[in-house]
């Protein structure tokens, strides 16, 4: 990995902080917030506008401030409340949906209604199919719906795309992730909660995600007209083996242009030689700075650092192949690329596992920027130093100063308040006669699956901070030292080692001392049979009194100290049944001296938590066993 920047790095605040030119719209009765920059929309508690404080500039920044996360624009409404949607479809057509091959693309017609006792307005003749690759073989099935109509459920378009989210049993990754790139002024879609019903039986809650076209441009002030709007689509024949427009060997294509348009989504009528001028600069310029020159000359390279960042900052490894558009602006000679996400339900710790797939309970936590996809673009770019310092510091703002970790968790809590309902919903008469259940996973665990939300978020920027720098030659594993000092009562600490791994963490309640030294090393210990380690803490200077969870590895990635009769992995299995222990002096003997602590485990987090405080002070070791080997 490149060189980056020190964390909380000299020129990390100013720009994070500075803001950009806004541009005050002529008409501003429309009440749009308009993008110019990436950084106009900062989602900070208080809009600043850089101009002198005319009726209508300040008109101008309430407007702004409407855009910030959570208060949407008032012609750009997301639904976070499940909207009611029945859709009715002649029984025999609705079977023949279900019964004929999924990844048909002829399209059936239904009507629609969005209360239950409202009236019926027709679909077009071609309206209702399946949609998405993969995804039209899982068991709840996502749709694409066009409407005869702009309707509000649609976004005030004519296009609905309903997720079913069955491998996200937290319903709420593809969500957040929208809004964080909207947060930033990014183009991206919005997106909103459905209550489905097909033919008068609840099948499911979906999330309705904004299609990447024309509409989507013209909410942002753009227009498809005469722009480019193309989608890489490489992955999907991967031709040369290469997953990216960006990545493949254009050394030996006779024909070039055939090859992009036939390998690439498009909408609009592209400027296939601006593309293609892209793509073969990407192919001939090496990382360094030669690539940084010309990709500023290319590239709008803040809004793609946005991007890129947060992309990296909830994991999404699947994004750098298929899963995002590219938009020029064909209205703007000076326009420069911007990258369009799209397709985030592999996020927030959800990822494919070999021999199980998408639909999985482990969490994933420790991918650097470089993991996923090859995308030559984005590894040349991290591969350049000038522009990976700016990306470092950019992270760095981020995490401490916009997406924190309590602006997450304060969104989690939100959603999960709003849609808990309609998660919790299982089989019955009247529900899911199509479709299995809301999701792959047990029911009746979803606050445990909005905990594993923050719970990545925490442990996702903590390790981030470790490895946007190389790790010292003398970084130590499974080890970690914290001060706490006497204000923190009230917070959290985490404990996190060397490589980015958090051991544990404390929910401070009181400190005596000046500060108190807390550390904490993981070490194997085969006598213990269901996961195979021991906690040890050690407390100078003072003692603290905290609630304290410990955590443990439990991934085919990443590693497992979770051990099965047959060694492999298991997301979840007898996991439940772990329980916090204190490993007393002389331990050492066969016999194991230990006493159990009131607590509770999270498997979905891979940790177990006291109920109870401890007074940490001095040497102490702590484990994690299984209560039924113990009764």
């Amino acid at each position: 990995m490149p060189r980056g920047v020190p964390r909380r790095a000299a020129d990390a605040r100013p720009r994070a902080a500075r803001w950009l030119r806004v541009h005050i719209m002529d008409d501003v009765t429309r009440r749009r917030c308009t993008r110019v920059s990436p950084h106009t929309l900062e989602v900070a508690p208080v809009i600043v506008c850089r101009r002198k404080l005319t009726a209508a500039s300040v008109l101008v920044c309430l407007l702004l401030a409407s855009c910030a996360w959570g208060q949407a624009p008032v012609d750009a409404v997301d639904a976070r409340t499940p909207v009611p949607l029945s859709i009715t479809m002649a029984e025999d057509v609705l079977d023949d949906l279900y019964a004929r091959d999924p990844f048909s693309s002829h399209r059936l017609p239904g009507a629609f209604r969005t209360s239950l006792d409202g009236s019926w307005t027709d679909l077009p003749t071609q309206s209702i199919r399946f949609r998405g690759t993969s995804s039209r073989l899982l068991p709840k099935k996502s749709f694409s719906v066009d409407l005869a109509n702009p309707e509000p459920f649609a976004f005030g378009t004519p296009h609905l795309n309903l997720i079913a989210m069955w491998t996200d049993p937290s319903f709420m990754r593809a969500a957040l992730a929208f809004d964080m790139f909207r947060a930033l002024g990014l183009i991206a879609s919005r997106a909103g909660f459905i209550d489905l019903y097909l033919n008068d039986v609840y099948e499911g809650l979906y999330l309705a995600v904004q299609r990447v076209d024309g509409d989507l441009l013209a909410s942002y002030g753009f227009t498809l007209d005469g722009s480019s709007l193309v989608r890489d689509a490489f992955r999907a024949s991967r031709p040369g083996g290469a997953a990216s427009m960006f990545s493949y060997d254009w050394s030996g294509e006779t024909d070039p242009l055939a090859r992009l348009q036939a390998s690439v989504d498009a909408r609009g009528t592209p400027d296939w030689e601006a593309l293609w001028d892209l793509v073969q600069w990407v192919h001939d310029t090496p990382a360094g700075p030669s690539f940084a020159t010309g990709f500023e000359a290319r590239i709008d390279v803040e809004s793609f650092i946005d991007w890129l960042a947060v992309h990296v900052l909830i994991a999404d490894i699947d994004s750098f192949a298929d899963d995002y558009w590219l938009f020029l602006d064909g209205s703007n000679p000076d326009a420069k690329w911007q990258f369009i996400p799209w397709d985030k339900d592999l996020s927030f710790g959800s990822h494919w596992v070999d021999d199980v797939g998408v639909a999985n309970d482990f969490l994933h936590l420790e991918f650097t920027p470089y993991a996923g996809w090859y995308n030559a673009l984005v590894h040349r770019f991290l591969d350049t130093d000038a522009l990976y310092e700016r990306f470092a510091a950019r992270m760095d703002a981020l995490m401490h100063e916009v997406l924190t970790v309590e602006r997450m968790a304060a969104e989690v809590s939100d959603i999960a308040a709003r849609i808990a309902a309609s998660v919790n919903r299982g089989p019955g008469p009247n529900a899911f006669q199509r479709h299995p259940a809301n999701h792959f996973g047990d029911l009746g665990f979803f606050e445990q699956h909005t905990e594993a939300i923050v719970s990545f978020v925490e442990r996702r920027y903590a390790f981030l901070e470790r490895t946007l720098l190389p790790p010292a030659p003398d970084a130590v594993p499974y080890a970690a030292s914290v001060d706490v000092p006497r204000d923190l009562v009230g917070g959290r600490l985490l404990l996190t080692d060397d490589l980015g791994w958090t051991i544990a963490r404390l929910d401070v309640r009181q400190v005596e001392g000046a500060a108190p030294s807390v550390n904490v090393r993981v070490e194997q210990d085969a006598r213990f049979e269901t996961i195979d380690r021991t906690w040890a803490l050690d407390v100078q200077g003072g003692s603290v009194e905290a609630d304290l969870t410990l955590y443990y590895r439990n991934n085919p990635v990443e590693g497992n100290w979770y051990r099965v009769g047959d060694e492999t992995v298991q997301a979840i299995g007898g996991q439940r049944s772990l329980r916090f222990a204190e490993v007393f002096e002389g331990a050492e003997s066969s016999a194991l001296d230990l006493e159990i602590v009131p607590s509770r485990v999270n498997p979905y987090v891979n940790a177990v938590t006291t109920t109870v405080p401890l007074e940490l002070s001095g040497s102490r070791v702590f484990a994690l066993v299984d209560e039924r080997t113990r009764r």
